[in-house]
């Protein structure tokens, strides 16, 4: 039994298409035969773990069988409470080791940040991730409106200060339990329709909103901001959300009767 964690040709498809210096014919050429690899890879295989409703669809298509078991998190080691300081703060969260972070990093603070401060001046930006590299690092020295973190041993004490965060995802596979994590400590969270593609957010709770441009971000965010009531009541709509779906046992606790009527079958 296979756990995915991802359509891994789709990744890189992504890895491919960066490299500008390739003629179109290689990059489909080595994408067809990733492809290929992979999916024969899968009927090695008597079941696979999926992780996403997109790659559970996918996968079932081919004929191989599947189990749907959606990541989860110790719901009780997040949900701390949430702090409401008057100082505004928009946050990023996620690893900086990974270039697609590093990459998401930037384009928060170069493309959707400046739209942001030009109705909410006083806003501080937090980079909120382990190892920086210099160029992230740099931010915080050049500007005073920027706080990048790097390690922090409980990430929930910085986390619960924040009013919103952004995750301008790029991507549809996989599983974003940053997402999960940040919506169990009650905080709005603005972000692409595709970093929650598959993972039954969408439409099922307000505080997830999805935006489509900068511009798009930059509105949602302020509009967080300045109303703080609705602030409050999306962030509500998220940890109930991610309680009632996403905690360990409506998650992982599930695997073992799963594998069982395989193996039994």
């Amino acid at each position: 039994i296979l756990d995915m964690h991802n359509i891994l040709w789709k990744s890189f498809e992504a890895q491919l298409e960066s490299k500008k210096y390739l003629p179109k014919f290689i990059i489909n050429h080595f994408l067809n035969q990733y492809k290929i690899e992979e999916e024969k890879a899968w009927k090695e295989f008597n079941a696979l773990i999926t992780i996403n409703r997109i790659e559970d669809e996918y996968v079932s298509k081919l004929g191989t069988k599947t189990i749907y078991i959606p990541m989860g998190i110790e719901m009780s080691k997040w949900s701390s409470q949430r702090s409401y300081n008057k100082t505004k703060k928009v946050g990023y969260y996620g690893g900086m080791s990974s270039l697609h972070n590093q990459r998401d990093a930037l384009v928060c603070y170069n493309s959707i940040m400046p739209k942001v401060w030009e109705i909410s001046s006083d806003t501080e930006f937090w980079i909120i991730g382990s190892n920086p590299p210099k160029s992230i690092i740099n931010l915080s020295k050049e500007d005073k409106r920027v706080y990048v973190t790097g390690y922090i041993k409980d990430v929930k004490s910085i986390l619960k200060d924040m009013s919103v965060i952004i995750c301008p995802w790029q991507g549809l596979y996989g599983f974003r339990s940053r997402i999960i994590e940040i919506m169990a400590m009650s905080i709005p969270i603005v972000t692409s329709e595709e970093a929650v593609a598959g993972m039954d957010i969408v439409g099922n709770t307000k505080g997830v909103v999805t935006a489509k441009d900068f511009d798009d971000y930059a509105s949602k965010i302020n509009n967080l901001l300045s109303n703080k009531k609705l602030n409050r009541h999306y962030g509500s709509e998220n940890k109930n959300f991610a309680t009632k779906n996403y905690d360990f046992k409506n998650t992982y606790f599930h695997l073992p009767n799963s594998l069982l009527k395989i193996i039994n079958n």
